[in-house]
Formats: structure tokens, sequence, C-alpha cells
């Protein structure tokens, strides 16, 4: 029982919030046209905070973290809103647009360097329309350690591989900002396309009513 109540503990996902996101994380550009109000949501297979850290030369694991999901949790809606008029967490089903969290992934290289992933879906309704994967990269400052190697006499090569490798807990803000950056990276894919499309629905919409209404001056006219 108590390793199921650990378990419990130690998995699941966060309350959602709507906080201000670390400007430094958006580095790319924000949206010229927004596109129209979005709710977010995360996917319902999508049922676990931690997310592994997966080296990209051999697959093997370096340690897990929660910050990934916990940073989409707390600055979707204020990422989404550099390229949406509003964005707000999911509520109701009435929602007619809807941007759903797939997955988040972390993977890392020898440095360490970090890439985060965020794929996105995009939702009409209950129609599944589009998707997009946001990348997200960061890069942890060891340059500390590394200089320290220098003085560190036979121990060297062990103290500068270490500062070479992932270090879930003590990275968690650079991983914290790729992350942001990924999300950010794949609303921005999904907003030029549907503004895109929004825009030549409004100019249709727009001929259609000039149309008519050339049709209603012809007939009064010839009254």
């Amino acid at each position: 029982m108590l390793t199921f109540a650990l378990a419990l503990a130690l998995s699941g996902m966060p309350a959602t919030d709507d906080l201000e996101p670390p400007a430094a994380a958006l580095t790319g550009p924000s949206s010229t046209r927004l596109a129209l109000p979005v709710a977010i949501r995360f996917d319902e297979t999508l049922n676990d905070d931690i997310s592994k850290l997966v080296s990209k030369e051999d697959g093997s694991s370096g340690g897990s973290t929660r910050e990934p999901v916990w940073a989409v949790a707390r600055f979707a809606p204020g990422v989404a809103r550099r390229h949406f008029e509003d964005a707000k967490w999911w509520s109701v089903k009435a929602f007619e647009r809807v941007l759903v969290v797939k997955s988040v992934s972390v993977s890392f290289s020898g440095g360490p360097y970090y890439e985060v992933k965020v794929v996105v879906d995009r939702y009409e309704g209950d129609h599944r329309i589009g998707q997009a994967t946001g990348s997200g990269w960061g890069r942890p400052d060891r340059s500390g350690e590394r200089t320290g190697a220098a003085f560190a006499g036979p121990w060297a090569a062990a103290v500068h591989h270490d500062a070479n490798q992932p270090k879930a807990q003590e990275d968690g803000n650079t991983i914290r900002q790729a992350t942001v950056a990924a999300l950010d990276n794949a609303f921005f894919q999904l907003a030029a396309v549907w503004s895109g499309e929004q825009m030549v629905a409004k100019a249709r919409a727009d001929a259609e009513a000039m149309m008519q209404k050339a049709q209603q001056d012809a007939k009064k006219k010839k009254k």
C-alpha cells in the first residue's frame, strides 16, 4: 500500500496555471497576424508529468525531470497569446478551436546540450486537422566546473567528464526555458496556418457579401 501511495505522489499531471512565460526563452518571433482565440488542453494519453532525459547517442537515460510538463502547464496560455488573439485552458467542450499538447520529450548530447520537443495537435470541434512539432534547445553554464578541472590534478579528466553530463535537477532552469521555446515554436507554426486559413475565409465571405449586394442593387435599378 505504501508503494502504491508513493507512486501516486510521484506521478500524475500538475494543475494548470496562466503565468507570464520567461522572456529569456522567447527568442523566436511573435506572430504579426494573430489567429482567432483558442483553448489549450493536454491529450488524454499524456498522464504523467515525469519526462526522461534520453541520450541522442545511445538512447541511455540521463535521469528524469518534471520541468517540461510543468512548464507547459504554467506558461502555455501566455505563450499562445503571442500568436493568437486569446488563449485559455480548456474547460468545456464548447470551444471551437483547441490546441492539444500531445507529447513532451527531452533528449541530450555531450556538453550537455538539451533539446526539448513539444508536439501539439490542432482541432476544430471534434476534428483533428493538423499537427506541429516545436523544438527548443539549451545548454547550462558549466564554465566554473571546467575551469576547476584544470586544478583537479589527477582527477581533472573525471571532473571535466562530469561537467559534460546531464544533471536533471541542477539544469532545471535550462530545460524549462528550452520547453517554453519549443512550445512557442509549435504555436507559431499552427497560428501561421490557422491565420492564413482564416484570412482566406474572410476574403471569401467579403467577396460573397459584395456580390450579393451588387445583385440586390441591380434588382433595385430594374424596378
